[in-house]
């Protein structure tokens, strides 16, 4: 069997993060410090919208506390579109 690491129960696991502000990013947050492999998916040019809230820039507090952790990516509508 698959050995389970007791402090990174979700370790192997990937998750696909669609979300944006608190509630979202919350719960992708704990599923990544659980250790799911989380990938942010984010809008080519603009990211997540709270990339520019509190302090500003692509280095707000905001989305940096919210968003550790996990790996990011800028996917075009038009291809998230054709996937789905």
């Amino acid at each position: 069997g698959t050995r389970v690491d007791a402090a990174r129960p979700l370790s192997g696991l990937r998750v696909a993060d669609f979300t944006w502000l608190v509630a979202g990013p919350t719960a992708t947050g704990v599923l990544a410090d659980l250790g799911a492999d989380v990938v942010k998916i984010e809008r080519p040019g603009t990211g997540d919208p709270g990339r520019g809230l509190l302090v500003g820039g692509d280095h707000s507090a905001y989305f940096l506390s919210w968003n550790a952790n996990k790996r990011g990516v800028a996917v075009a509508r038009s291809i998230a579109a054709s996937v789905m």
